[in-house]
């Protein structure tokens, strides 16, 4: 079975979903409305990690272990309570049965979550994927899954990771691309309205009455018909919908016989529909001086108030999402070195009041940390308008908290291809990037007793060996191994062992060298590496040096615990000269210490008898 049953499972999964646009869309629309006003463990031994008990979690995320067995089953192992909220069912029912995880993905993302997992599994390479799901009280929700897979000695694959809910982030992205669209086309017909030319002209006598249309009037104005008009002075037309201290103040200019410009009403047609007009007017006088009426021009404007209409809706979008949202959205002025806007996200997210931006916009890269504010100095200084760019730095708050901050910007460009605006997006990223820390943390160390594992030891062991024998020296390994540590925990709880191991742990590491290797194989048992030792009565003092720091009594459960060690010695390269038989020879000599009344050492010998001891 294996994987091709995964593959047979999941390609049963079922869902449904929108798309999704650009993050930086938004970014784009702000522009033109702006612009516009102006760890794991190896396969041998697993560490195992208990995500129930994580205390890294947040709203939204959940830590979890899960395991493909040979057979092709898909278990969850254990998870923090997070991922009741992230799937709509319980713990229980999730480590109990994970084939209901995958019975609610949608049928479009299957095809990637399959493919993913056995990507993953077959390179043991980290998974990542993003998916639409059902959920039994939100209905369609996004999550983003990340982990490390390593595969066990029995033949399954177990993953530790996390599953994020970002479904709010996948609806602002798509909210944001249809902003961007609505803006843009409105923007294009908004701009070929301008650029007409008007559509009709006209004549008004001395009572300001119409007394001449030209001949397309009918057709272009979407009004009443001409014959109709002439005789009546404009506030005489019916259908006009104006109110009446605007017709007061247009009656008063007429009345003065000065000149109008763009005077827009709305007529209401018969069949209900409306149509928006604006009018232009210059006075006539004859040769005496004498005002002899009004010469002037008109234009059908429906389609333009429509499209100023659809921009002012969109303009409503785009505050809505950017006062709201938890990016932030920036657009500076690059030739006046001026930030025209910054949402208020900035505040949250830099911890500092947006205002001091618009009086100075150098203002933000204080806030940035400052292992990182030369490179980001540095970048800003010398890069060119035309180009995009994408960042990402640690700002300080005024509180000393850092926070991880990712930031793209991009030019705006006019008419021309010239660049006048530069627009940016920047995303709080701290809850990601830690998260990626502790997994890539957790591949090599210990999550227990934060020392080095089973992986990071045969690493450090194999480059150990190659400078002992560059410089001629010798390598002497340490298989340490906690006696009757199963009475604590048969009698004390797994809990109290726990406490133990990080206790001795920290013994070891104070006990050695700093330039020593101390790591966790699993268990109660401890590797030590040591170069350098000259002989074995230095060995052995180390040796003895370590069982003394295991001798005195741990403070646990609040009890005074007395516990010895046993500790196999095995030497490069009299013993051997490859990292697998010098563990394998330490541990051998581990076991004879164990039958020789323990709390004591030994040393690797070839002679069964043997009883090197110092």
């Amino acid at each position: 079975m294996g994987l091709q049953s995964l593959s047979e499972r999941l390609d049963i999964v079922s869902g449904a979903a929108l798309g999704v646009g650009a993050v930086l869309g938004i970014a784009v629309s702000a522009a033109l409305f702006l612009s516009r006003r102006s760890r794991t463990e190896t396969a041998t031994q697993p560490v195992t990690i208990d995500p129930s008990q994580s205390r890294g979690t947040t709203a939204g995320a959940a830590i979890y272990a899960c395991r493909l067995l040979a057979d092709g089953t898909l278990c969850i192992v254990s998870a923090s309570p997070g991922i009741e909220d992230i799937f709509g069912m319980s713990r229980v029912e999730l480590t109990s049965d994970a084939s209901k995880i995958l019975a609610r993905i949608n049928p479009d993302d299957a095809s990637l979550v399959r493919d993913s997992i056995m990507r993953s599994a077959r390179a043991s390479s980290p998974w990542h994927a993003e998916f639409r799901l059902h959920h039994p009280a939100r209905g369609e929700v996004w999550i983003e899954g990340r982990s490390a897979p390593e595969r066990e000695t029995d033949g399954s694959i177990l993953w530790h990771g996390f599953f994020h809910d970002i479904t709010v982030r996948k609806l602002t992205e798509s909210a944001r691309a249809d902003a961007e669209t609505s803006l843009r086309e409105s923007e294009e017909r908004f701009r070929g309205l301008f650029e007409l030319s008007s559509d009709w002209y006209w004549e008004q006598d001395e009572q300001c009455r119409f007394v001449e249309y030209s001949a397309d009037v009918d057709d272009k104005a979407g009004v009443l018909p001409s014959t109709t008009s002439v005789g009546l002075a404009r506030w005489e037309q019916p259908g006009i919908d104006l109110g009446s201290a605007d017709w007061e103040e247009h009656k008063a200019i007429c009345r003065a016989h000065k000149p109008f410009r763009d005077f827009t009403y709305r007529r209401v047609m018969p069949d209900g529909s409306t149509r928006w007009t604006t009018v232009s007017g210059e006075p006539e006088f004859n040769a005496s001086g004498r005002f002899r009426g009004y010469r002037g021009v008109g234009k059908n404007v429906t389609e333009r108030r429509a499209a100023e209409e659809a921009v002012r809706q969109s303009e409503e979008r785009f505050r809505l999402l950017a006062e709201n949202i938890d990016q932030v959205f920036w657009l500076t002025d690059p030739h006046k070195r001026q930030v025209l806007y910054v949402s208020p996200a900035y505040e949250a997210i830099w911890g500092r009041n947006r205002e001091g931006l618009y009086a100075n916009p150098a203002r933000w890269i204080r806030a940035v940390h400052r292992e990182d504010r030369q490179r980001i100095l540095e970048r800003v200084l010398s890069r060119q308008a035309e180009q995009e760019h994408d960042e990402e730095f640690r700002v300080v708050r005024p509180d000393g908290t850092e926070r991880y901050i990712h930031s793209r910007s991009f030019p705006i460009r006019d008419q021309s291809g010239a660049v006048y605006r530069i627009a940016g997006i920047v995303q709080d990223v701290t809850v990601r990037t830690e998260q990626d820390h502790r997994i890539r943390y957790l591949a090599y160390y210990d999550a227990l007793t934060d020392l080095p594992n089973r992986v990071l030891v045969a690493n450090r062991l194999e480059q150990a060996i190659l400078q002992a024998h560059r410089h001629a020296q010798t390598l002497t390994v340490f298989y340490v191994d906690l006696d009757d540590f199963k009475i604590v925990n048969d009698t004390l709880g797994h809990h109290a062992g726990d406490t133990l191991l990080q206790q001795a742990g920290l013994r070891l590491r104070r006990a050695l060298r700093t330039e020593d290797t101390v790591g966790r194989l699993g268990g109660d048992e401890f590797l030590i590496l040591m170069r350098g030792l000259s002989s074995d009565a230095d060995s052995a003092y180390v040796a003895e040096k370590t069982l003394t720091s295991l001798s005195h009594a741990f403070h646990v459960a609040g009890q005074e615990i007395n516990v010895s060690a046993s500790i196999g010695i095995s030497v490069f390269p009299r013993d051997a000269e490859d990292a697998e038989m010098l563990v394998k020879h330490a541990d051998a000599a581990l076991r004879m210490a164990k039958e020789q009344g323990r709390n004591t050492f030994r040393f690797f010998s070839r002679e069964p008898d043997s009883n090197i001891q110092y």
